[in-house]
């Protein structure tokens, strides 16, 4: 069975530069068990996830959302006419 996933946890907790084996210990979780999270195949337990927002210094409700990337990580190419834009 496969639950509807919650899009905010691997994209902040790799963000924060953890494992899944870190995170899960500093949630006192299995690594299963937050792996089957960031799958969809299960999901935490509610009174799990104002810890799990603390970890992920997040809040519950960004927990179920997709992190969107920062700017600086997005790529930028040069304006038109400048040198590098010839070929793009």
């Amino acid at each position: 069975m496969f639950y509807s996933k919650m899009e905010g946890i691997r994209p902040r907790r790799v963000a924060m530069g953890l494992s899944i084996g870190e995170a899960a210990d500093r949630l006192g979780v299995t690594r299963q068990a937050w792996s089957n999270w960031e799958r969809g195949v299960a999901i935490p337990f509610s009174g799990i996830l104002p810890d799990l927002a603390r970890v992920l210094k997040c809040s519950i409700e960004e927990l179920y959302e997709e992190a969107k990337p920062s700017q600086s990580a997005l790529p930028t190419a040069p304006p038109e006419g400048e040198p590098g834009a010839e070929g793009k």
